[in-house]
């Protein structure tokens, strides 16, 4: 652990003398072969090319989704496979239907400390010579979470494979969660929390979803998914084997391949090394509908701070909505691109921020909503009416046009043939739809979907999904400077909290 010392102090006790004296061990054994070519004469094709206009582009090509087979062992496991010979290469994902949401039945933080543990350590194996095979085998092993998934993802030769199996097999089904990785792990997930509390989009995402789904809901703890430091320092080996056993169950999996390999031999490989998986119940996650919140304005001092970041979200509908699709384009043209409306307000009209988007987080429950902004201090109260105002004009007096429609549905379905060029992006795609009960067939139907899609729909969306009435605002910034004009505004009430969302005096 402490090898990194050694390479600060070859750097600073390195002299000049040094650097000359490996420069010529290495540089000067005569095998020096410089080559020049002469720059090639350019001449224009003649005088028909018509400068005045981009040239014509060819007939892009159609996109087209690589067909998947399910299969769907004794024990509950399914299995989403899809075979790809391009390259010598399997990449897998077992998904938990877990993640962050899972911490409503335990500490904040759970679901993020135990995948981080499940490679520290099995009965046979401890955590470096996990790392170690892993690397003399060229593969590859992660674990995360998001909001409703915790996933291990592998990717290993085919050659490879068989042994790589072994190994990930292991980290999923028997981790034994060692002690002294655990304390080495806490230490570094409360690092990170200290962090995200000084960094204000981490700060504003910790706390906002407090405020918009409330407590015993799954949904309710900070966004980031690491916890509290409070909840963390409590944390035990013990808990961590209570997640792993309340949610790691074969039927509350899925198996997501894509890769070189035959059908029969993955379900042989699967069926060897997790046929044995017991089922079982699992805990429901309460991800239910909430009720959308009257605005009000959350201040978080950030004394001196040259800017301040505004956040402002409510709820939306679930990713598996019949109109995710509309509401996904609409949002696009309000803020998820670069030449969105909200963008090329604040950056481009008004030089007041780097950048300002809108998003909607993924999620099989209510989906967040949020537009965001990092601005200049001076035009806080400023961007706050800017937000609204396009948040509004959407709604009431600049509806969509047919030429931002047009944008938007070219550039989704022409990015798609590119998106799904490696198999670790196919995987992706189909672990979306495992992850958010998406119809089998969507991402075959998807671009003609877009491409079908009408103002009215997108306007309709747009309805559905935005109401600045309700909006919850998250102001990071320097109090001093920004408290009162925001007050000024008349929005809604402006409560100063802390860094975990207390209110402040």
């Amino acid at each position: 652990p402490d090898y990194f010392k050694k390479t600060v102090n070859w750097v600073v006790d390195a002299r000049p003398e040094d650097v000359h004296a490996v420069s010529k061990k290495w540089l000067s054994d005569g095998v020096f072969i410089l080559e020049v070519h002469p720059f090639p004469k350019f001449s224009t094709t003649g005088k028909d090319v018509d400068r005045s206009k981009l040239p014509d582009t060819g007939t892009p090509p159609e996109p087209e989704f690589p067909a998947f087979e399910k299969i769907k062992l004794d024990n509950g496991l399914e299995i989403f496979y899809t075979k790809r010979t391009t390259v010598p290469v399997v990449n897998m994902s077992m998904v938990i239907d877990a993640g962050y949401a899972a911490d409503q039945f335990a500490l904040p933080g759970t679901a993020n400390l135990t995948l981080s543990m499940l490679d520290e350590g099995t009965p046979e194996m401890s955590s470096l010579e996990i790392s170690e095979k892993l690397d003399l085998l060229g593969a590859d092993l992660r674990t995360g979470s998001n909001l409703d998934i915790s996933y291990v993802r592998l990717n290993a030769l085919k050659t490879t494979l068989p042994e790589a199996m072994e190994i990930y097999s292991e980290v999923i089904l028997h981790p034994t969660f060692p002690q002294k990785e655990l304390n080495r792990l806490k230490k570094q997930i409360i690092a990170g929390i200290k962090r995200e509390q000084s960094q204000p989009v981490q700060m504003a995402l910790r706390v906002l979803p407090k405020f918009l789904y409330g407590q015993g809901h799954a949904y309710g703890n900070p966004l980031t998914g690491s916890g509290t430091i409070e909840a963390v320092q409590k944390l035990t080996r013990e808990d961590l084997i209570q997640f792993h056993q309340n949610w790691f169950k074969a039927n509350n999996a899925k198996l997501v391949v894509v890769g070189n390999i035959d059908k029969n031999e993955l379900v042989a490989m699967v069926k060897k090394h997790f046929g044995t998986w017991k089922s079982g119940s699992v805990p429901k996650k309460n991800i239910s509908d909430v009720a959308l919140k009257p605005a009000q304005i959350l201040l978080i001092d950030k004394p001196n701070s040259p800017q301040s970041l505004i956040i402002a979200g409510h709820v939306a509908p679930p990713k598996n909505d019949s109109q995710n699709l509309a509401i996904e384009m609409m949002n696009k043209v309000l803020g998820g691109t670069f030449t969105s409306r909200l963008n090329m307000n604040l950056r481009e009209e008004k030089p007041w921020s780097y950048g300002a988007r809108s998003m909607l987080l993924d999620a099989r429950g209510p989906e967040l909503f949020f537009a965001y902004a990092p601005v200049q201090i001076d035009k806080t109260k400023e961007s706050i009416q800017e937000i609204l105002k396009e948040l509004k004009g959407i709604l009431t007096d600049k509806p969509i046009t047919a030429e931002e429609l047009e944008k938007v549905k070219q550039n989704e379905v022409l990015k798609l043939p590119g998106t799904w060029e490696t198999s670790r992006a196919v995987l992706g795609s189909i672990q979306e739809i495992v992850a958010y009960n998406l119809p089998e067939n969507f991402w075959n139907q998807y671009p003609d979907m877009v491409r079908g899609l009408t103002l009215e729909q997108l306007q309709n969306a747009a309805k559905r999904t935005i109401h600045p009435e309700n909006l919850i605002w998250i102001v990071v910034g320097d109090r001093s400077k920004i408290e009162q004009p925001i007050k000024e505004l008349g929005v809604a009430n402006v409560t100063v909290i802390d860094v975990e969302g207390n209110p402040v005096e």
